[in-house]
């Protein structure tokens, strides 16, 4: 069991370096008028209602095959994809505008293969109204889960 241990410090324009475990916090005093965040966090970090979360599945092999329709007035932010084929090995690519602009190299994967992009830098359609695609070359079963959200901007 991990100890605990509680300590009452008062910290104006400085900072604390956590070097293990996790650091509580509590706000005992109302934030100045005005102000909606506490340093550089905004309260509502981590809360969006334009995620999107879309998975394909193909059974032929496919050029240009449409696996997000594009949406008029939204960029789309891919931050992770997951990608699997079936009993046949071969290649996959994902592009953006019916295969004008790559989204990820070419991947080469086994039979029964497959592959997990965490993106650490979000891929950002070059502009709003972009569908998103996929072009495989022998590959005739396989799944794609596409991870992100929209903006306008």
């Amino acid at each position: 069991m991990a100890t605990e241990y509680i300590q009452d410090v008062s910290v104006q324009n400085a900072s604390i370096a956590i070097t293990a475990g996790t650091l509580d916090t509590e706000i005992v005093a109302a934030l100045p008028a005005g102000t909606n965040s506490i340093g550089t966090v905004e309260i509502t970090s981590g809360v969006s209602s334009n995620d999107f979360a879309t998975i394909y599945t193909g059974s032929a092999v496919a050029t240009n095959q449409e696996i997000k329709a594009a949406e008029a007035l939204n960029f789309f932010i891919i931050t992770d994809l997951v990608v699997s084929c079936g009993a046949t090995a071969g290649d996959l690519q994902i592009f953006e505008d019916s295969g004008s602009t790559a989204v990820t190299p070419k991947m080469f994967l086994a039979a029964s293969g497959g592959a997990v992009l965490n993106l650490n830098t979000p891929y950002k359609t070059s502009a709003v109204n972009k569908n998103i695609s996929v072009t495989t070359t022998t590959i005739d079963s396989y799944s794609i889960a596409i991870y992100g959200y929209t903006s306008t901007a």
